[in-house]
């Protein structure tokens, strides 16, 4: 008797698998959708802007940090349970997560963004060529948060680790995000030019170090030496620091330093020409050969730069 109730239980569980197999599930799926980009049901002028934008940039425009929302349901209370995805940027695919929080102040009007997308567009996802984001998240402004004891608070600025409260950008694996600085980011002619030069910086920093390695060989025997050790009074004197190859003197002690060396040059191959660098530097010929180096790298990248 017990083996044939353990046979009709048996039976009775298959065919309930088997019930709930065949039970349609209504959930909507999203495996197929790139939540990145607009859906194709979404005909608004955002969607337009957003599809027109990636048509020439091949990056993804985003103007808000929520990929996806939809209700999943109510709690025991009749609240609604939403499913959410974030874009997360300063997510790392490699490497330490981010021991900060960011949060946005979004864009909202649609005259506005036309305007941002078009200075995104041509001050930086054009420049930067073959090595554009997988996407744009743009922004009015972006806010720093530290955890303290278990209590958000907005970071401090701290010159040793670059943080500021309200940053221009937040370079992620998947996602830039940069902030127009309020009304900044359209009126400085400068403001996006100034983040190209902080974007191409980055990138060079996470090279494979023997792609810098020639660079880095002009400076190495000067990198944190006193002045005096070099035979030099202290003091700042471009003049002299440039004689030896540095573009520019790092200051009272130092001659330099290896990660200012590199940001200078950097900045320079960010905003000038290389004839203009051959009209100015025409009295420093090693910093010309450094700059044309280094020009050289960030042009390897799929970067593109004024001749």
């Amino acid at each position: 008797m017990k083996k044939i109730i353990f046979y009709i239980a048996c039976v009775a569980i298959i065919f309930g698998f088997a019930s709930c197999a065949n039970q349609e599930d209504t959930s909507p799926s999203y495996a197929d959708q790139n939540l990145f980009a607009p859906s194709d049901e979404d005909h608004s002028t955002m969607a337009d802007l957003q599809r027109d934008f990636y048509k020439e940039t091949g990056a993804y425009l985003l103007f808000n940090d929520t990929l996806k929302k939809v209700k999943n349901g109510t709690d025991a209370y009749g609240n609604p349970i939403w499913n959410t995805e974030m874009v997360d940027v300063e997510y790392p695919f490699i490497g330490d997560v981010s021991s900060y929080t960011y949060t946005y102040k979004y864009i909202r009007n649609i005259d506005q963004q036309k305007k941002v997308a078009d200075l995104i567009k041509e001050k930086l996802a054009k420049r930067l060529g073959k090595a554009v984001p997988y996407s744009f998240l743009i922004v009015d402004s972006i806010t720093t948060w530290v955890n303290n004891n278990g209590v958000l608070e907005i970071a401090p600025e701290d010159s040793w680790s670059g943080t500021v409260p309200h940053p221009t950008q937040v370079l992620g694996t998947r996602c830039y995000a940069v902030s127009t600085s309020g009304d900044t980011g359209y009126q400085d002619a400068n403001y996006f030019t100034t983040i190209f030069s902080q974007i191409v910086l980055n990138k060079l920093k996470r090279l494979n170090p023997d792609k810098l390695a020639k660079f880095y060989s002009y400076g190495e025997s000067y990198y944190l030496v006193d002045k005096t050790d070099l035979g030099l009074e202290y003091g700042v004197n471009d003049s002299i620091a440039r004689s030896r190859g540095f573009w520019k003197d790092h200051n009272y002690y130092y001659l330099a330093v290896k990660d200012t060396d590199l940001q200078y040059f950097s900045n320079a191959v960010c905003t000038y020409s290389e004839s203009q660098v051959k009209e100015m530097m025409a009295a420093f010929p090693i910093v010309i050969e450094r700059f044309e180096l280094l020009r050289n790298v960030i042009k390897s990248m799929g970067i593109k730069l004024d001749d």
